[in-house]
């Protein structure tokens, strides 16, 4: 082939080559979005930084909304307007804005009926809603219908208006803290968008500390250290002072007002210091009503020092329940008010015992020999016998608990003031008359007096011995040494068991009784002669009786006043009788008053333990047993009420009674069996003895014969 030839060749395939590459051209290969028909759920235009507003709801719970909206004035703040305005985690509201401008699916089912649409939960009543809204407008931009979640990476949603059912990788519901699929009633939580953090202020930062009670005032500064130069060693050169680098400069933590008296406890500096790089809250309340939180005058305020903030943080704070949490809030925090557990409340606001070492007792536990309780529950004396504990007041014909006394001398052996107060604080020693005193065999005696209640933690102001000091007794402490009398006895009344117990004879105007063993079993009398009783009620009633513990002694009173509600008289095998008589309280059902035979003594008791032992004579009586039919009898001369409870074993498994007429005809194709629900109650001998047709095979009910 000639170079001419290859030349026009050449052309031809060029020319081919372009025709090629300019047809393709305009046939671009299809995207991902056309090939699968992914689809969005937002109207074009709607960028993560047009949404203002969105506002989340389940519709079988349309009225608990959680509204979130955008900071007018800072864009990057977000709020919780349907909770008083709180902080919002603007992260996680961020993150879920562009989770739904970023979302894009596929179609799962077209052009769906409200039926079709119920399948899924998408109608309104049964999906959730994410309304978005943009800056100024009433109605939403958008508003999603989130429905079933097939599995874990699927969800079905729609638009608000689509007939189409269209399938997700981002579940809104489960991405805005809802996690009952399915539930049209599981409304969405403020929690899980609410910025719980009050403060976080690095330890280093913190430059001073002042806290302010009802009760004291301390003041803490981070002050310059001098740091004396170090000499040099012998022999060797001194440093020109002009080529001498400068110090380092060293801090140090001084108390600049209050406390005890004494050095603190630098480690419990710290740790409050390292307690303000997590303040956090588990809720906020309504800020319109501070006395409720204890802060229209706040008991407690606390001023942080910060190096690098030109403002002080301010933190108020109230406690109406000393048990219970504290709410507290920032100065200049439009007013919102935080709910803080009592864990962090007191890491924030620390007892002197954390900070200072207050004053202890020190003895050995098993030197005290004496001691005597001053209180307005009964006074009590306690006095060791050689290695055990007795009451000497008040003396009572009881039991003694010799632990409560041991417990009371464990206590006080290494008792520690919980806290303090600065002088001039209204302590009440004088009018409470509530005091401990003991004395050991070394022959030390000490004394702690306590006065009111602390203003500033659990407990009640305390003075130990002749000090002026006012020191704390912490609640816990007060309960394991302030006992009332009862607590030094045992309140079991009967010391029996309560198979000793051969009769009960429960006396009252209105439904008397006496059951009585007879065997194995128990009869009872309600004014008819013995009857069988119901035996698994009256063994539980005499083992109620065995084991009924008083409450209280009423201390002082010998009798009772008024006349008996009723009384229960016990006979015991060897003919020994117990007699309880009991009174109500007038205007406090929970509450029983009761004398014991034998004992000038008269105690409480709570109502439901004493209902307990008053059961009516109609839930102890066995049923009757049903008088057996002769077998010549004719059907129809048998009292309906037997024909309708008695059956035979064969139509024992039968769904409908027998009729009458049936009955007469056995070979009858319209006879149907006698119900199994009408069955006849247990004979005489199958109550006496707690067995019946259902539980023993054998104690079958006669059966009828036609």
């Amino acid at each position: 082939m000639s170079s001419k030839q290859l030349t026009i060749l050449a052309t031809i395939l060029l020319v081919l080559a372009g025709l090629v590459y300019f047809k393709n051209s305009g046939n671009a290969p299809p995207s991902i979005e056309d090939e699968v028909e992914l689809v969005t759920l937002l109207p074009d235009g709607i960028g993560k930084a047009d949404i203002t507003k969105l506002k989340l709801s389940n519709g079988g719970a349309p009225d608990d909304v959680v509204e979130l909206t955008r900071d007018s004035d800072d864009p990057d703040v977000w709020r919780i307007t349907s909770l008083f305005d709180a902080p919002a985690k603007t992260d996680t509201i961020e993150t879920y804005v562009g989770k739904i401008v970023g979302l894009k699916g596929e179609p799962r089912s077209r052009n769906q009926d409200d039926a079709g649409l119920a399948n899924y939960n998408l109608t309104p009543e049964k999906a959730f809603h994410v309304a978005g809204f943009k800056q100024g407008d009433t109605e939403p931009a958008f508003n999603i219908l989130v429905g079933k979640s097939p599995d874990a990476s699927q969800v079905f949603m729609r638009p608000e208006g689509g007939k189409d059912v269209l399938v997700f990788d981002v579940d809104l519901r489960q991405e805005a803290g809802v996690f009952a699929d399915g539930d049209p009633s599981a409304a969405p939580e403020h929690g899980h968008w609410l910025d719980k953090s009050i403060a976080a202020i690095e330890m280093e930062s913190i430059d001073s500390l002042r806290l302010e009670t009802s009760e004291k005032n301390i003041v803490f500064e981070k002050v310059e250290k001098a740091v004396e130069p170090e000499a040099p060693d012998e022999g060797e050169p001194e440093d020109d002072p002009t080529e001498s680098p400068e110090p380092a400069v060293e801090y140090e933590w001084q108390l600049k007002d209050g406390g005890p008296g004494g050095k603190f406890k630098q480690a419990g500096l710290d740790n409050w210091l390292r307690a303000f790089g997590s303040v956090n809250a588990t809720d906020v309340v309504d800020p319109s009503t501070p006395a409720d939180w204890g802060l229209e005058e706040p008991a407690f305020k606390l001023v942080v020092g910060v190096s690098d903030q030109d403002e002080d943080v301010v933190i108020e704070a109230g406690r109406p329940d000393m048990e219970g949490e504290a709410y507290a809030r920032l100065a200049g925090n439009d007013g919102v008010v935080y709910t803080v557990a009592k864990y962090n409340f007191e890491r924030v606001f620390p007892k002197g015992t954390d900070l200072f070492d207050l004053p202890t007792l020190t003895v050995a536990t098993e030197t005290i020999n004496r001691i005597e309780l001053r209180q307005s529950e009964g006074n009590v004396v306690l006095d060791k016998v050689g290695e055990d504990w007795a009451v000497t007041e008040p003396v009572l014909d009881l039991n003694v608990q010799a632990s409560a006394a041991g417990g009371i001398a464990a206590a006080l052996a290494t008792w520690r003031a919980s806290d303090y107060a600065d002088g001039g604080v209204d302590a009440g020693f004088a009018g409470s008359g509530r005091s401990v005193t003991f004395s050991t065999t070394d022959g030390e005696r000490h004394t702690v007096a306590l006065g009111n209640d602390s203003m500033g933690v659990e407990g009640a102001y305390a003075k130990l011995d002749d000090s002026a000091d006012v020191l704390v007794m912490s609640q816990s402490d007060i309960g394991r040494v302030f006992k009332a009398p009862k607590d030094f006895y045992e309140l079991t009344v009967l010391d029996v068991f309560d198979d000793e117990i051969q009769s009960i004879q429960v006396d009252r105007p209105e439904d008397g009784f006496e059951l009585a063993r007879n065997g194995e079993g128990w009869t009872i009398d309600y004014g008819a002669g013995p009857k069988p009783a119901v035996n698994s009620m009256a063994n539980d009633l005499a083992l109620a009786i065995a084991d009924f513990q008083a409450t209280d002694i009423l201390m002082g009173v010998a009798s009772l006043a008024g006349i008996p509600t009723a009384t229960i008289t016990t006979t015991m095998n060897e003919g020994t009788e117990h007699r309880f008589a009991f009174r109500a309280v007038p205007d406090d059902d929970s509450r029983f008053e009761f004398a014991y035979s034998g004992k000038a003594l008269v105690f409480g008791a709570s109502g439901d333990d004493v209902n307990e032992l008053l059961p009516s004579s109609d839930s102890l009586r066995a049923p009757e047993p049903e008088e057996p039919v002769a077998e010549d009898t004719p059907m129809d001369e048998v009292a309906p009420d037997v024909a309708a409870t008695t059956e035979s074993p064969a139509s024992a498994e039968a769904d409908t009674p027998v009729e009458p007429d049936a009955a007469d005809s056995p070979e009858s194709d319209d006879a149907e069996p006698a119900s199994t629900e009408d069955t006849a109650e247990p004979s005489a001998d199958a109550a006496a003895s707690g067995t019946n047709s259902e539980s023993d095979p054998e104690a079958s009910t006669p059966t009828v014969q036609p």
